[in-house]
C-alpha cells in the first residue's frame, strides 16, 4: 500500500512539474544578462525588469489594460448580479432561453466574436476606442459573471432572506443586508476570473485596438514579431507576481477553499 502511494505521489509530482516547467523556465530566463534567450543563463541581471519600468510604451499599455479590465469587471458584476438573482429566484417564460443567451459567448470561438464586433464597431464608429474595447470585454465576460454568481446564489440558504422578510425588512434591504454579504465568495470569484480574462485577452485586441488603445498583451505580441530577447519573459514574471499577490490577498480576505 505504501509503495503504491509513493508511486502515485511521484506521478502527481511529475505532472505538476511538467505543468509548472514553463513558468519556472520563464522566471529563470527573465534574469538572463545577455540579449539571447538561453536556458540556463550564463549570467544573471535585472536589466530586463529595469527596461520594462523605463519603457513608456509598455507602461502605457499596462495602464490601458488595467483600466479596461477594472471597468469591464465592475460593469459585468453590476449586470450579472440582477441577472443571476432573477434566474435563480423567478420562473418566467423563456427562462432557459435567457440562460443560453447569456452563456452564448462561451460557445462561439473568440476569433469569430472579434470579427463580428469589428464589423459592428465600424458601423458605430467606435472601433479602436477605449469604450469599444470595454464593451467588447463585457460581452465575453458576462457568461463567467452570471455562471459564477448563479453558483453563489444556489449556495445560499433561501430561508435566511425569508426570515429577514418575515421580520419586516423590505425586499431590497433584505437582499443588501442578508443575501449580498453571503454572496461574497461568488462576487470575488466572478471578479477575479473576469479581471484575469480581460487583462490577458489578445484575440479581441488584435481586431479592436487602435493606435491609442494598445493593450499590454497586444504590445507583447507586436514586440515578439521583431525581437527575441528575455524582455517579454521579464514582463511575464511581473504579471505572474501580480497574480500571486492577488491570490495571497484572496486567501487572507476570503479564503481560497471557500472561494472554489
Amino acid at each position: 500500500m505504501n509503495k503504491a502511494k509513493i508511486i502515485f505521489s511521484g506521478i502527481v509530482f511529475l505532472i505538476l512539474l511538467f505543468m509548472l516547467a514553463p513558468v519556472i523556465i520563464t522566471f529563470v530566463v527573465a534574469f538572463n544578462a545577455t540579449d539571447l534567450v538561453v536556458f540556463p543563463p550564463a549570467s544573471f541581471s535585472l536589466r530586463w525588469f529595469v527596461q520594462f519600468f523605463l519603457n513608456s510604451d509598455f507602461l502605457d499599455s499596462t495602464r490601458i489594460s488595467l483600466v479596461i479590465a477594472t471597468v469591464a469587471t465592475l460593469i459585468v458584476l453590476f449586470l450579472s448580479i440582477p441577472a443571476a438573482f432573477s434566474i435563480k429566484k423567478y420562473e418566467f417564460i423563456g427562462k432557459r432561453t435567457v440562460e443560453i443567451f447569456l452563456l452564448s459567448p462561451l460557445f462561439i470561438p473568440r476569433i469569430l466574436v472579434g470579427v463580428a464586433l469589428l464589423v459592428f464597431f465600424v458601423k458605430l464608429k467606435i472601433l479602436g476606442s477605449l469604450a469599444g474595447i470595454i464593451l467588447a470585454h463585457i460581452v465575453i465576460l458576462i457568461p463567467y459573471g452570471v455562471r459564477l454568481l448563479l453558483v453563489g446564489f444556489y449556495g445560499i440558504d433561501p430561508s435566511l432572506e425569508e426570515a429577514a422578510l418575515c421580520l419586516g425588512a423590505h425586499p431590497v434591504k433584505a437582499f443588501l443586508k442578508v443575501t449580498l454579504p453571503l454572496l461574497k465568495s461568488g462576487l470575488v470569484g466572478a471578479a477575479m476570473f473576469s479581471f484575469i480574462i480581460s487583462f490577458t485577452d489578445i484575440l479581441l485586441a488584435l481586431f479592436l485596438c487602435g493606435p491609442k488603445t494598445v493593450t499590454i498583451q497586444l504590445r507583447i505580441f507586436n514586440y515578439l514579431e521583431w525581437h527575441h530577447d528575455p524582455f517579454v519573459a521579464a514582463i511575464g514574471v511581473i504579471q505572474i507576481i501580480g497574480i500571486l499577490i492577488g491570490t495571497v490577498v484572496l486567501e487572507k480576505t476570503v479564503g481560497l477553499e471557500r472561494l472554489f
